[in-house]
């Protein structure tokens, strides 16, 4: 029997969104012989997939049967995902075991346990702006966000970009006094993003690209998307934090 796994597709794509600015995993570009998600590498050689014993294929990572490696790094000044590919029956990546960070939980998924999406959110990357992050009740409102973003995605069954910076964004936006109300927490308001179902929405936008004075901290806050009139308009699958980073200049145009 198959085990059902608590970490779906769904999920999974959303993980897999935060490896690099090319979203390679949804891109349709995507290559079972990829030996590094985030900087495109490929194996040299072919490869058969330990639990299928059969040729390698996508669905050998959608069924977890290998995984990219989800730990953070820092390379030439910009955090991204070690995105190195490993076997779940390995101890790890080779640089990153299984045991510790947030490989840890990439494992459990692996084993059927429920895992949240915000356990992978980058926690060492943190660069508070003061001016910008203002008080505001967290906690009831990614509850409210949630509750819609699973709304949205059973309605429309796509995932897309910059939702929960923009959402907090707003909110931030009407408090013209403004208090470091979590140390774990910043907010941001992408101008522009891509979505992980890629062409499933006319209101998909634009692939997005940070302005030189903007640092932008790669997370799952930067997988969603905002309406248009003001309301919010949720689009992904689970609870996320915010763990997206801009300048006070964009957050000030936000």
């Amino acid at each position: 029997m198959v085990q059902k796994l608590n970490f779906d597709k769904k999920k999974l794509r959303a993980l897999y969104a935060s490896y690099g600015e090319n979203d390679l995993f949804n891109s349709g570009r995507f290559k079972a012989l990829t030996r590094n998600l985030t900087t495109g590498a490929l194996l040299s050689q072919t490869h058969h997939c330990e639990r299928c014993e059969a040729k390698m294929k996508t669905a050998c990572y959608e069924n977890l049967h290998y995984g990219f490696c989800s730990e953070w790094a820092t390379r030439n000044g910009k955090r991204e995902r070690c995105g190195e590919r490993f076997a779940f029956r390995s101890q790890g990546c080779g640089k990153h075991p299984r045991q510790k960070g947030y490989n840890a939980a990439f494992y459990k998924a692996a084993e059927g346990e429920d895992v949240k999406l915000c356990d992978f959110d980058d926690l060492n990357d943190l660069e508070l702006d003061e001016e910008s992050i203002c008080k505001i009740d967290m906690k009831a409102e990614m509850e409210i966000a949630d509750k819609l973003l699973e709304k949205h995605l059973e309605e429309h069954g796509y995932v897309s970009a910059s939702f929960h910076s923009k959402h907090f964004a707003r909110k931030a936006a009407k408090h013209k006094t403004c208090n470091v109300s979590s140390p774990s927490l910043s907010l941001s308001a992408p101008e522009e993003s891509t979505g992980i179902a890629k062409g499933k929405s006319k209101g998909m936008s634009k692939t997005f690209k940070p302005k030189k004075d903007q640092k932008v901290g790669v997370a799952f806050a930067e997988s969603f998307d905002c309406s248009k009139d003001g309301g919010v308009a949720p689009t992904t699958n689970s609870t996320f934090r915010v763990r997206a980073f801009q300048s006070k200049r964009a957050m000030k145009k936000g």
